[in-house]
């Protein structure tokens, strides 16, 4: 990760010259050689209906920056005096709710630039306790040396917030599944990001006018389960430094059969995902995933 030492660097700054340092990153990996995100152009017009090239120039630069920039939150994190953003809950009630039935609650987290950190850090003031299911590449690299020595200080900037990392095994899935089962047994939380990459099997359903896929792992725990599958969009207010942190209705996971409702939820979080890119494109993570045709 050829970037660590500015990102490091620029945890230092104060925190309203994140998003312009971020995207000088941007451009100057492009510069590099890396893929430009201008690539994304041609999916965001689509989807959004634009016809001005340039405002889709925009909103893809920015979604790339926005990861860039959480990168540097997480530096942060991990210094000597943290990091405290302006966080607002909102829908906690819908957690409560779910609690209050006693078979835990499944929260699936919309893949938006910020949600990583903020939606942790959000739920452990709530006082929640929190278990993360997640890949083994999960972090700053994909690389067999990035897994190894840089992705570790991302995951501990999350396990400040969390009581635990639950690890994604490909190769034993069931492992996971019994580990997360325990914690929705003890009327706990486990959070799961919506991506196809987070799982085996997968749904695809309708997004912005083309196809969306996403790993089932979520809802099918909470069908075999019984606990709530509420969906989590995590963006920064527009115009803002606040970023917030939105709860949603349980999902559906309730059909005849064990597919249709997996389908269902699918469809569902779905729905909610597309006001949410159309609200903030410029913080959606997923372009590179829509498919169209």
């Amino acid at each position: 990760m050829l970037e660590y030492p500015a990102l490091k660097f620029a945890s230092t700054m104060p925190e309203r010259h994140w998003a312009g340092i971020a995207m000088c990153l941007e451009r100057a990996k492009v510069r590099l050689g890396q893929p430009s995100p201008s690539k994304h152009v041609p999916a965001i017009r689509r989807a959004l209906g634009l016809s001005a090239i340039r405002a889709a120039e925009r909103i893809a630069w920015k979604s790339a920056a926005g990861r860039t920039e959480h990168h540097i939150q997480v530096m942060k994190v991990m210094s000597a005096r943290g990091w405290a953003p302006s966080i607002q809950l909102e829908g906690e009630e819908y957690l409560k709710a779910a609690l209050r039935r006693g078979k835990g609650a499944i929260l699936w987290v919309a893949h938006f630039c910020f949600n990583t950190q903020v939606t942790k850090m959000a739920l452990k003031a709530g006082g929640y306790r929190v278990a993360h299911m997640s890949r083994p590449e999960h972090g700053f690299s994909k690389s067999l040396f990035g897994i190894r020595h840089l992705n570790p200080l991302r995951w501990n900037a999350e396990l400040k917030y969390l009581e635990r990392r639950i690890l994604i095994d490909r190769a034993n899935p069931g492992g996971s599944l019994r580990e997360a089962k325990t914690v929705l047994e003890d009327n706990n939380v486990v959070s799961i990001t919506a991506g196809a990459w987070e799982g085996r099997k997968v749904a695809r359903g309708p997004l912005l006018g083309g196809h969306f896929t996403l790993a089932t792992g979520a809802p099918y725990l909470a069908e075999l389960t019984g606990a709530a599958l509420l969906p989590v969009i995590t963006t920064r207010m527009i115009s803002s430094e606040v970023f917030r942190v939105k709860i949603g209705a349980p999902l559906t996971t309730t059909s005849e059969d064990r597919f249709g409702a997996i389908q269902g939820a699918t469809n569902s979080f779905l729905t909610e995902l597309e006001v949410a890119v159309k609200e903030t494109p410029d913080q959606w993570r997923g372009w590179n995933y829509l498919e169209f045709g």
